[in-house]
């Protein structure tokens, strides 16, 4: 599960943030560090460019599950049983700015299996929002762009605004049970290390996923949305 995984930071950057990483921090430090004020912004921003043509040949999470030949059922499982919590799903229905994001996946990854069926929900949610997916060995310019330390590490989710101009990308875990695998995790042997990560998706069903992904959502939408409902009486 972890052998797409060959650089040590999770992701999270910004426009305007710096290409230098510290190369004195140590891996556990490394998901800590913030630049611009975004936590965990780690990566360089792509100078990629995307276009509505590009994006609409991309594939909606039901396509790509279909396309799967690895992990097959397993994807379907996670797709079928992946659920908003309802707080984020009121907060990202509040926001009125069209986002697209465009992830990149392999079939075989499963740190991809249990978080891309939650972003596919947290698009939905959004008024103006949509997921579609691509795969990473075959769109080398997307994965070179979104590396950290040089690394091809997958799932990355790239966020752009309404001109399809890249806002962020986040990837490829969230932070939490990224400094984990950084400070316990890889020493384990393969077997037990996969299970303790399973382990963790199935205990935070998706939410830490739901939560970096819909910060950096809001960093697309600018601060543009709907204001609450008020209760009735």
């Amino acid at each position: 599960m972890h052998q797409h995984h060959d650089e040590r930071t999770n992701g999270t950057s910004t426009r305007g943030d710096s290409d230098s990483l510290n190369p004195n921090l140590k891996p556990a430090d490394e998901n800590r560090q913030t630049k611009s004020g975004t936590p965990g912004g780690l990566c360089r921003f792509s100078g990629v460019m995307m276009t509505p043509e590009r994006f609409s040949s991309a594939l909606t999470l039901d396509a790509w599950i279909g396309t799967t030949r690895k992990n097959t059922a397993f994807w379907q499982g996670v797709a079928r049983t992946a659920r908003l919590p309802d707080d984020l799903a009121a907060e990202a229905a509040r926001l009125t700015s069209p986002v697209q994001l465009l992830a990149l996946s392999e079939d075989w990854c499963g740190d991809a299996v249990n978080t891309l069926p939650m972003v596919d929900r947290l698009a939905a949610a959004l008024p103006q929002g949509e997921l579609r997916i691509v795969g990473r060995d075959a769109n080398p310019d997307l994965m070179d762009a979104h590396r950290t330390r040089e690394g091809r590490a997958i799932p990355v989710v790239i966020a752009y605004d309404a001109d399809f101009q890249e806002v962020g990308w986040w990837g490829p875990r969230p932070t939490v049970l990224q400094a984990l695998y950084w400070s316990e995790l890889h020493l384990l042997p393969k077997d037990e290390r996969n299970l303790r990560i399973r382990s963790w998706y199935a205990r935070d069903r998706g939410r830490s996923t739901a939560r970096e992904v819909l910060d950096l959502v809001h960093r697309v939408a600018g601060g543009r949305h709907s204001p609450a409902a008020t209760p009735a009486g």
